[in-house]
């Protein structure tokens, strides 16, 4: 369920206007929940203490809409087509809109560090990342070695035989980029 769910990651756009309500502040962006309501992961899925793995929120894009959702507005049975607010709702509900800032990092050794992170020793040797058959990154000790960026596979052979040489592997970049995410 974790990977279906992963494939379909929203990215709003930080001008985005999305609005969640809520009975009480501290329910807008919990911390956790203890259970769900009418959406969330199955209760066998359940961790030991009995809350969820994971939840969801739900978010819209016109407050009218997220009132709604969140029940503060209910059909009135004792007359058809009519509705009224919550009680709870109107002294305690809020309406908040949820924004999501751009943040921009830049990791220009990335297809470095997923082979030889800065924080592991020394190699003996020099690395180099390749794609298309070209260096595109390249550690000091391949530097110094004589090695640039843009040298074919030969090239780097002939001038330092010990560099060690990996082809460019997004899958793990992506895994790292996760992985700092979290």
């Amino acid at each position: 369920m974790r990977e279906a769910l992963s494939r379909e990651l929203a990215d709003p756009d930080a001008s985005a206007q999305l609005f969640r309500a809520a009975y009480v502040p501290e329910s807008v962006l919990p911390a956790r929940v203890q259970r769900v309501y009418r959406f969330g992961p199955p209760p066998e899925l359940s961790r030991p203490d009995g809350t969820p793995p994971f939840w969801w929120l739900y978010a819209a894009h016109a407050a009218e809409t997220a009132i709604w959702e969140a029940q503060f507005c209910k059909n009135d049975v004792t007359r058809a087509g009519t509705f009224y607010f919550d009680t709870f709702a109107v002294q305690h509900g809020v309406v908040a809109e949820l924004k999501f800032p751009r943040i921009g990092v830049r990791l220009p050794s990335l297809s470095l560090e997923v082979f030889r992170p800065k924080w592991s020793r020394d190699a003996d040797s020099g690395l180099a990342v390749f794609e298309s058959d070209r260096v595109i990154a390249l550690d000091r000790k391949a530097g110094s070695a004589g090695i640039c960026a843009g040298m074919r596979r030969g090239g780097v052979l002939t001038l330092a035989p010990d560099t060690a040489m990996q082809d460019r592997d997004l899958e793990r970049e992506d895994h790292a980029i996760r992985a700092l995410a979290a």
